[in-house]
């Protein structure tokens, strides 16, 4: 959030930048100025802050590639996995050998239209997996790497 004041044709305004909008307001006195911006400004970070956490927190990956991958991980060994469609992590996992810290086993891709997220990613060499791979992986239309 950038705030500026400028005089312009005999008038001072005060103009609120936050992300791609602007709001300019003809400001009188001193202590006007002083009470309205504290209003403005804090009305503005407000909304700048919930607004990026509503749309984070609204994107989601579609329930047939939860149910697809769900499929693929009971197709090869992993009853116990549990997916959590908006986190895009499995939550629940039952094996002798967990993936290190720095391999996450699935990963998604969150920048598509109606913040829809799509699996891109799945990481299965750590987990020691009895089964083959699952038919059920052309389901998941996103996906990059196995």
């Amino acid at each position: 959030m950038i705030i500026r004041r400028s005089r312009e044709l005999e008038a001072e305004y005060a103009m609120i930048f936050c992300s791609a909008n602007m709001l300019i307001f003809p400001i009188k006195h001193i202590a006007d100025e002083v009470v309205f911006l504290s209003v403005v400004v804090g009305l503005m970070m407000m909304s700048c802050l919930l607004g990026t956490n509503i749309q984070l927190a609204s994107a989601t990956v579609p329930q047939d590639e939860v149910a697809a991958l769900q499929q693929i991980a009971e197709t090869m060994g992993a009853t116990d996995w549990k997916f959590n469609a908006n986190t895009c992590q499995v939550e629940t996992v039952m094996s002798d050998l967990p993936p290190s810290l720095s391999e996450k086993n699935v990963s998604c891709n969150c920048q598509f239209e109606n913040n829809t997220c799509h699996i891109i990613h799945i990481e299965l060499k750590r987990f020691s997996l009895p089964g083959v791979l699952s038919p059920e992986l052309v389901r998941l239309r996103y996906l990059q790497h196995v």
